[in-house]
């Protein structure tokens, strides 16, 4: 895996003269990285809920999201100065490469999916057991395990476009109309919505706790994107 994520084969990394696939690995990184702390950053407020005061938690939640956000503009910056400085980019990638990754995205979705399903049940387990502070902890589980799925779909979908040089050469002629990153802008707009939509309904109702089943929808739905959208 480490030899189709990081580029270390010979081939490869002979022709890749430009750095491409280590700004790609490290764009990835950055912004699925960031999307899961924002989901994170919920998971500490779940598990704190109760226990210390709403100013601390609050505190704590906008500066983990500042964290992610400050993380996405130097990413997004970063990007946008690599794509000017290279627009065309010969295609260096094999097609043992190319269908290895794709072996590794399909169980990446699937092991994705599968770990929010195991969330939704351990957290309904863990409502009928009498131990302190059980719905505390099925809400921080239950969230946490949701920010890690969430993160799977982002990078791996944004690993997918990376082996697609064909469509990031496109993308950079403006004659040219295209997708840019259409998965991972997707999966990217549907979290920022939920999260959106969870702080509204929490801190106006008060309805943190019921409003957590957003992230794993949405978690679903970028799933969703991601298969959607894996091939032309």
């Amino acid at each position: 895996m480490d030899s189709l994520i990081k580029g270390d084969v010979t081939e490869a990394a002979k022709e890749d003269s430009t750095g491409y696939n280590r700004h790609m690995n490290r764009y990835s990184i950055m912004v699925s990285s960031a999307v899961a702390l924002i989901i994170f950053s919920v998971a500490i407020i779940a598990s704190l809920d109760g226990i210390v005061s709403e100013a601390v938690t609050s505190i704590i939640l906008f500066v983990l999201i500042g964290i992610a956000v400050y993380i996405l503009i130097i990413a997004g910056i970063s990007h946008q100065y690599y794509r000017r400085r290279y627009p065309d980019i010969d295609n260096f990638y094999t097609e043992e490469q190319h269908a290895n990754f794709n072996r590794i995205f399909a169980i990446a979705i699937a092991s994705g999916v599968s770990l929010i399903v195991f969330s939704l049940y351990l957290n309904i387990w863990l409502e009928y057991t009498v131990i302190p502070y059980s719905e505390q902890i099925s809400g921080g589980v239950f969230l946490l395990c949701t920010a890690v799925a969430v993160g799977i779909f982002t990078f791996f979908g944004m690993q997918k476009d990376k082996y697609d040089i064909g469509k990031y050469n496109q993308e950079n002629r403006p004659e040219v109309p295209g997708k840019k990153h259409l998965a991972s802008k997707l999966c990217g707009v549907i979290m920022l919505l939920a999260t959106a939509l969870f702080l509204f309904l929490g801190l106006s109702f008060d309805m943190f706790r019921s409003a957590a089943v957003i992230y794993p929808v949405a978690g679903i739905f970028c799933g969703i994107v991601c298969l959607l959208l894996s091939d032309k």
